[in-house]
């Protein structure tokens, strides 16, 4: 008689998330200023993770295997010129300029959320492989809030999507088999070919001067994912579990925020913008509770 098991894995992580690239996104009058893209760098916040694992035989060990993630962060950092503060677009930078010292905020927020949906296709001895398919959603926004001693204040954005699908290839294999008991130690890797939609949105808004103004550019770009973890787990119980893992996610080719700044083309010389890209890598751990019926 043919049986049927489910395994439903839900839990916390901490991921932090790198650009590849440095890019000077603010000026004053004169130049540059901090921060720099690197600067708000400290993309690192709780991420969400939820699976679902249904086993059937003759292949009971190798399951079908669904997976979501969700992580987001957003720093910012205060920031003060004399010069005035504005983003450093190509022809001529947006923001506020004269008036007295500027000073103001400067907010960056990331996310990330994955789903994944994989069937299994050969098994033998400790590594299983999977086929399937991939969703991803990657997002990056830059939002400048300033304001000078007159109280005239201006809040500009650049905020960059990119949704992503695709097939993806998967491997488990067994360093430690727990054999439903104790302990146990699993490696983890995919490999993911996405085709994407990459968008990046400008916006200016001066409410003292009523001028407001806005472009967008988006496009079709081939994508590659990236991902390999460790876990190790205990089985408390038959039908319960504890697992703790390390991440790595890495992401090709996704639509950034920063890197597209300095192509824009803002006020009176615009408006314009061109969707840039970078890649960006994850690296994290998580802990999730199993439960299995």
């Amino acid at each position: 008689m043919a049986s049927r098991s489910i395994e439903l894995l839900f839990g916390l992580g901490w991921l932090d998330r790198s650009d590849g690239d440095d890019v000077n996104i603010l000026r004053n009058f004169s130049g540059p200023i901090s921060p720099s893209s690197d600067d708000l760098d400290d993309l690192d916040g709780v991420s969400y993770h939820l699976e679902a694992k249904i086993s059937h035989d003759p292949f009971r060990h190798v399951p079908f295997w669904v997976r979501a993630m969700y992580s987001q962060a957003d720093p910012s950092e205060d920031i003060s010129d004399a010069g005035g503060i504005g983003f450093n677009t190509l022809s001529s930078a947006v923001g506020l300029f004269g008036g007295g010292t500027v000073g103001g905020t400067i907010e960056r927020a990331t996310s990330v959320a994955s789903f994944d949906f994989l069937l299994p296709v050969y098994s033998h001895g400790a590594i299983s492989l999977y086929l399937g398919g991939k969703l991803l959603h990657l997002t990056d926004d830059l939002d400048l809030f300033v304001e000078n001693t007159f109280n005239n204040t201006s809040h500009v954005d650049f905020d960059a999507t990119s949704v992503l699908g695709g097939a993806v290839v998967a491997a488990t294999f067994d360093i430690v088999p727990s054999n439903g008991a104790g302990f146990g130690l699993k490696g983890f890797g995919s490999v993911a070919l996405l085709r994407g939609h990459h968008e990046v949105e400008y916006r200016a808004d001066f409410p003292f001067a009523s001028f407001f103004e806005s472009a967008s550019d988006d496009e079709y770009k081939w994508n590659g994912a990236f991902e390999a973890g460790m876990t190790a787990s205990y089985h408390f119980t038959p039908n319960f579990s504890v697992e703790g893992s390390a991440m790595l996610y890495y992401f090709t080719n996704v639509a950034s925020a920063p890197k597209s700044i300095p192509v824009s083309q803002a006020v009176s010389a615009g408006p314009s913008t061109d969707v840039q890209y970078d890649d960006v890598l994850y690296t994290g751990f998580k802990v999730v509770g199993v439960l299995r019926f």
